[in-house]
């Protein structure tokens, strides 16, 4: 079979690179799409040999991600044409097998040739600035943060055989009833796996919200992305008082959350198929099976 997997990056060189250096070791270059939103210098010795497709980026406006998620529902339905899989996920974001079952993602995904759309299980990488030290992007990931949380939300229906929907952000899509949620497939969210790369981050994107013409703020993305700067400074705050294992179930099953997101998977008036959000309320020590994976 023949897998692709695509992206759309802004001004993430650091994540791009991730991206790029994950998925390589798996899947030749050319079948890694990169889209650039605008002019992205960085991209082309990033991601040399990957498939780079820029496009117009316009001034932001408040339906920008909903519009950027309609573009890569189109570029993803035409690859699935050309390529058995199309895999898409945010650049913050890897699909990652559990090494007790598949040491090659790619691979896994492929041997299960009869699901049109797959959902792997979220996870996100939370920095307990405290204990751990600030990120060294030279060294593996894995190798220096040891906490994730639950997130349903980012459970994202990102592996498709077929033409494809997605609503605002990825978190669900349209159409499709028939949810297979993978046992043990994860997507690694790195949103939050460094306090003062996330921050720098915000920032960046905070002020992109008065780089257009006229005086009035546009306030566009979802979720911790349109809070104010103090909203977002007290959210962040909040990771580092996130309890470790502290009560119910402990280990990396993550059953509850699995069977709240499938219990709460429906269609809601416009005809897309999500679940509801449900973020963990402790954090899980990363098993020592999967460090060095990235």
């Amino acid at each position: 079979m023949a897998t692709a997997a695509l992206t759309m990056v802004y001004d993430d060189p650091d994540l791009l690179k991730i991206w790029v250096d994950y998925y390589s070791k798996y899947m030749d270059r050319e079948r890694m799409f990169v889209v650039t939103h605008g002019k992205q210098d960085y991209v082309h010795d990033i991601a040399k040999g990957c498939t780079i497709i820029p496009v117009h980026r316009r001034s932001p406006y408040p339906r920008m991600d909903a519009d950027r998620w309609f573009f890569l529902s189109d570029i993803s339905s035409s690859l699935t044409w050309m390529f058995d899989t199309v895999i898409c996920n945010d650049v913050d974001e890897l699909l990652v097998v559990d090494p007790d079952v598949s040491d090659d993602p790619i691979k896994y995904i492929e041997e299960k040739k009869d699901l049109k759309v797959i959902t792997p299980f979220a996870v996100e990488i939370i920095h307990r600035w405290t204990e751990e030290h600030d990120l060294d992007h030279t060294r593996p990931i894995l190798n220096q943060r040891k906490y994730v949380r639950s997130n349903n939300w980012y459970c994202k229906p990102c592996i498709v055989r077929e033409r494809v929907q997605w609503v605002p952000d990825g978190h669900g899509i349209m159409h499709q009833p028939n949810l297979h949620l993978d046992p043990h497939l994860y997507l690694f969210h790195l949103k939050w796996m460094d306090r003062q790369f996330h921050i720098d981050r915000f920032d960046r994107r905070f002020n992109m919200r008065n780089d257009h013409e006229g005086d009035e703020e546009i306030v566009f993305g979802g979720s911790t992305w349109n809070k104010s700067r103090a909203t977002y400074m007290m959210i962040a705050d909040k990771m580092e008082e996130i309890r470790i294992e502290a009560f119910g179930e402990t280990g990396f099953d993550f059953a509850k959350a699995r069977k709240s997101y499938i219990d709460n998977y429906k269609g809601g008036e416009n005809g897309g198929y999500k679940s509801l959000l449900n973020v963990g309320s402790d954090l899980r020590v990363i098993p020592e099976r999967f460090i060095g994976i990235f």
